[in-house]
Protein backbone atom coordinates (compact mmCIF):
# COMPACT_ATOMS: atom_id res chain seq x y z
CA UNK A 1 0.00 0.00 0.00
CA UNK A 2 1.37 3.39 -1.02
CA UNK A 3 1.36 6.25 1.43
CA UNK A 4 -0.45 9.36 0.22
CA UNK A 5 1.72 12.35 -0.61
CA UNK A 6 1.61 15.25 1.77
CA UNK A 7 0.71 18.62 0.30
CA UNK A 8 3.56 21.03 -0.30
CA UNK A 9 3.11 24.09 1.91
CA UNK A 10 5.94 26.21 0.54
CA UNK A 11 6.04 26.59 -3.23
CA UNK A 12 7.57 28.92 -5.79
CA UNK A 13 5.48 31.00 -8.16
CA UNK A 14 6.24 31.37 -11.84
CA UNK A 15 7.81 34.78 -11.18
CA UNK A 16 10.21 33.24 -8.62
CA UNK A 17 8.53 34.45 -5.43
CA UNK A 18 8.05 31.99 -2.59
CA UNK A 19 4.59 31.41 -1.19
CA UNK A 20 3.26 29.69 1.90
CA UNK A 21 -0.20 28.12 1.57
CA UNK A 22 -0.80 30.18 -1.56
CA UNK A 23 0.23 33.59 -0.19
CA UNK A 24 3.50 35.48 -0.35
CA UNK A 25 4.94 36.96 2.88
CA UNK A 26 3.73 40.44 1.89
CA UNK A 27 0.21 39.11 1.33
CA UNK A 28 0.32 37.42 4.75
CA UNK A 29 1.31 40.71 6.40
CA UNK A 30 -1.48 42.61 4.63
CA UNK A 31 -4.07 39.93 5.48
CA UNK A 32 -2.99 39.84 9.12
CA UNK A 33 -3.07 43.64 9.39
CA UNK A 34 -6.55 43.82 7.89
CA UNK A 35 -7.87 41.15 10.25
CA UNK A 36 -6.27 42.84 13.27
CA UNK A 37 -7.88 46.11 12.23
CA UNK A 38 -11.27 44.44 11.81
CA UNK A 39 -11.08 42.81 15.24
CA UNK A 40 -9.95 46.09 16.81
CA UNK A 41 -13.00 47.82 15.33
CA UNK A 42 -15.28 45.03 16.60
CA UNK A 43 -13.71 45.20 20.06
CA UNK A 44 -14.25 48.96 20.14
CA UNK A 45 -17.85 48.55 19.01
CA UNK A 46 -18.62 46.05 21.77
CA UNK A 47 -16.81 48.19 24.34
CA UNK A 48 -19.04 51.13 23.39
CA UNK A 49 -22.11 48.89 23.67
CA UNK A 50 -20.98 47.83 27.14
CA UNK A 51 -20.51 51.44 28.25
CA UNK A 52 -23.95 52.36 26.88
CA UNK A 53 -25.56 49.42 28.67
CA UNK A 54 -23.89 50.36 31.96
CA UNK A 55 -24.96 53.97 31.53
CA UNK A 56 -28.57 52.95 30.90
CA UNK A 57 -28.61 50.77 33.99
CA UNK A 58 -27.01 53.61 35.95
CA UNK A 59 -25.23 51.43 38.45
CA UNK A 60 -28.14 49.06 39.12
CA UNK A 61 -27.45 45.49 40.09
CA UNK A 62 -27.01 43.35 37.01
CA UNK A 63 -29.57 40.83 38.29
CA UNK A 64 -32.37 43.36 38.05
CA UNK A 65 -34.28 43.83 34.84
CA UNK A 66 -33.98 47.38 33.49
CA UNK A 67 -37.25 49.16 34.19
CA UNK A 68 -38.33 46.69 36.88
CA UNK A 69 -38.31 49.46 39.50
CA UNK A 70 -40.94 51.25 37.42
CA UNK A 71 -43.05 48.09 37.45
CA UNK A 72 -42.81 47.95 41.24
CA UNK A 73 -43.91 51.60 41.45
CA UNK A 74 -46.92 50.81 39.23
CA UNK A 75 -47.82 47.88 41.51
CA UNK A 76 -47.63 50.15 44.56
CA UNK A 77 -49.91 52.70 42.88
CA UNK A 78 -52.41 49.99 41.99
CA UNK A 79 -52.38 48.71 45.59
CA UNK A 80 -52.93 52.21 46.98
CA UNK A 81 -55.88 52.81 44.65
CA UNK A 82 -57.71 49.71 45.93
Amino acid sequence: MKMPKLPVLITTRDDGRKEFIGLTPKEWVVSTAVLCGLYAILAGFFAVLLVIAQTIRNGADFYTIPGSDKLEDDDEKADSEE
